[in-house]
This record gives C-alpha cells, structure tokens and sequence, in this order.
C-alpha cells in the first residue's frame, strides 16, 4: 500500500512538472492578448507558432526536468541543491528553446 500511495505521488509531481510549460504560456497569451498591460500587436497572431513552441518547450522541460530530478518526491523532499538544479533546468530549457526558435522557419 505505501509502495502504491509513493508510485501515486511520483505520478501526480510528474504530471504537474510536465504541465508547466503549458500552464506559463497560457498566462502569458492571457497577459499579452487579453489584457492592456502591453500594445495590441499589429496583425493577428499566428497561433501554430505559438502551438509548435509551447510542444516543443514541453518536451525540452520533460527531459530536462527529468534529467535533474525535478520530478521525483526523494529529491524534492532532499536537502541542498534543490534552487540549482531548478535554476539549471530552466536555464537550459530556455537556451534549448531559444535554438529550437532560431531553426524554426518563419
């Protein structure tokens, strides 16, 4: 049973680790489209890009967030390290991004 309830944690912290990305840009696209913090953009926004990076972003934080542990409940509950390895993984998927956004075709 207690084998059970810590595969059901693992779970649930994956799925909320995963979902992330996805969580970010929907805050962003409802600040940047839907309220008047910033300038109406000039031309209606082309939603496929947006789509293609938030997949992209998405499968880049799921590896790397694997990669560094963010994801399992032993190293969330650990001590030490755990604001450097966030900090790297972020890092290192915003570079990864910005290299995807720089190959994508316009």
């Amino acid at each position: 049973m207690l084998r059970f309830r810590l595969n059901l944690v693992k779970f649930i912290l994956q799925c909320v680790m995963f979902l992330l990305p996805a969580c970010a840009f929907g805050i962003a696209a409802y600040l940047r489209f839907d309220t008047s913090l910033f300038p109406p953009p000039p031309a209606k926004p082309d939603w496929r890009a947006y789509v293609t990076l938030l997949f992209f972003a998405s499968i880049a934080w799921a590896f790397i967030s694997t990669k560094y542990g963010l994801a399992t409940p032993q190293r969330l509950f650990a001590s030490g390290r755990k604001s450097r390895r966030i900090a790297v993984a972020c890092v290192s998927t915003y570079v990864v991004t910005l290299v995807a956004i720089f190959f994508l075709p316009r």
